[in-house]
């Protein structure tokens, strides 16, 4: 993998999420949202890991962090990790999921993120969720979970060794 493929993976993963209806209403508090994703993206959804400020509105977000920690000879990576965190503001925290059952907002997306995710093969390998820490609070007021998703031992495409021939 090379690091125009971090960029097109991560805009895949944004991609997907800013287009799934029900994770937009939950993000947006709005059901039947028509928001896009130019407005949904550094706003609810954010391709590095978000922690909001003092002064931040209380809402819901997904942010995320992708690592490659260790490369064995430049060909294969070992383990590729996608961490997933998804934090609501706690007078956000309460909602109604499809039964009309009193639940954690951020659960709700959690599962709709793992629906989504959980051995997805758009990215040319399959990723599968390795666990999920909850009680993740960025800051006060602020209430979460973080979703692990891994990915071992995938090629990327080997360089060739061969001079270019000059059309002379």
């Amino acid at each position: 993998m090379n690091l125009k493929q971090f960029r097109e993976y991560r805009s895949l993963i944004m991609r997907k999420i800013c287009e799934d209806s029900t994770i937009v209403d939950l993000l947006t508090n709005t059901e039947g949202s028509t928001a896009t994703p130019d407005e949904l993206i550094n706003k609810y959804v954010y391709p590095f890991e978000f922690i909001p400020g003092t002064t931040e509105e209380g809402k819901s977000y997904i942010s995320m962090l992708f690592s490659v920690p260790m490369v064995d000879n430049g060909m294969t990576s070992l383990t590729c990790y996608l961490k997933v965190f998804v934090v609501t503001y706690s007078e956000l925290a309460w909602t109604r999921d499809e039964n009309d059952i009193s639940t954690l907002r951020y659960d709700l997306v959690a599962e709709e993120l793992d629906k989504m995710l959980n051995g997805l093969i758009d990215t040319g390998f399959k990723i599968q969720l390795m666990s999920r820490k909850d009680g993740y609070q960025p800051m006060h007021n602020w209430h979460g979970t973080a979703l692990t998703y891994e990915v071992q031992a995938w090629n990327r495409p080997k360089q060739s060794h061969r001079s270019e021939v000059s059309n002379d």
